[in-house]
């Protein structure tokens, strides 16, 4: 019986020591800037898009994607990542040059943590 305790206990603690490090984990400002106003899901959303469109990147840069499935599927995840954008109305910038802008920056914030 105390054996089973014992192990009971052990798990628990392995458990705990691989899942607080994901239950801890913040926002994902390593991928992209916060440049809206909007609630974080939003933010997590458009985050969510970006990492896809640098994958998309690699992906086709390695030769896993042949040119036209890249091109649409970035295509796809552009209009994603733009109806995101306009969903938070940013006033007096266009929503394809924040785009552009935001996925230049998560390239570089991506580098500087390698």
């Amino acid at each position: 019986m105390s054996e089973f305790v014992v192990v009971g206990l052990v798990a628990f603690a392995l458990a705990a020591w691989i899942a607080l490090p994901l239950l801890t984990r913040g926002t994902p400002d390593a991928v992209g800037p916060q440049l809206t106003p909007g609630t974080g899901a939003t933010v997590e959303e458009k985050h969510s898009i970006y990492r896809s469109i640098l994958d998309l990147e690699l992906d086709h840069s390695l030769g896993k994607l042949d040119q036209d499935e890249y091109l649409r599927m970035r295509s796809e995840s552009e209009a994603e990542a733009l109806a995101v954008i306009a969903a938070t109305s940013l006033e007096g910038e266009s929503v394809d040059d924040i785009l552009e802008q935001e996925i230049r920056e998560a390239r570089e914030r991506l580098r500087r943590n390698k």
